[in-house]
């Protein structure tokens, strides 16, 4: 009888983490979960299944480093399309295959204001009307405005 984590799981975590993967003739594609960032229980402890991947087929993670695809399909475990980065490599990555683009300003799916909006705030600001006035208009946090104000965010208009 198996003892300790196998206990719960007879099967190995190899064995259990092919069994939710569907091979394409390019990817392996996870199939037990729809979130973007899928996790598979390794170790007795929730990991994302690029890592997991990683760490079942080609071995351990170094800290501060992150666990990078070169088909950029999140949902991709195969180990030859995996490869270590930083944070840092990882975005520069992005960068240069193109799927940064687009995400700035309203082009953002989360952003709340428009061009137009960045400027009749900052203008605002630059007459001297107080936040407590702006933000109601905008429905924005004072954090927001300071970052508005200050180009941290919008710092392209």
């Amino acid at each position: 009888m198996p003892t300790g984590i196998y206990a719960r799981y007879p099967k190995s975590p190899k064995e259990r983490f092919l069994a939710k993967i569907t091979k394409t003739k390019t990817c392996w594609l996870w199939k037990e979960s729809k979130g973007r960032y899928a996790h598979f229980r390794l170790f007795g402890k929730p990991v994302r299944i690029n890592r997991a991947a990683y760490i079942l087929f080609i071995g351990p993670i170094p800290e501060g480093y992150e666990v990078c695809h070169t088909c950029d399909n999140t949902k991709c475990v195969r180990p030859s399309h995996l490869f270590l980065g930083t944070h840092l490599d990882n975005m520069v990555d992005m960068v240069n295959k193109s799927r940064a683009v687009g995400h700035v300003g309203e082009n953002n799916p989360n952003a709340k204001l428009s061009k137009e909006d960045i400027i009749v705030i900052r203008t605002l600001l630059n007459i001297g009307k107080k936040p407590r006035h702006i933000l109601p208009l905008f429905a924005i946090s004072r954090t927001q405005l300071g970052r508005i104000r200050t180009s941290e965010s919008w710092k392209f208009i």
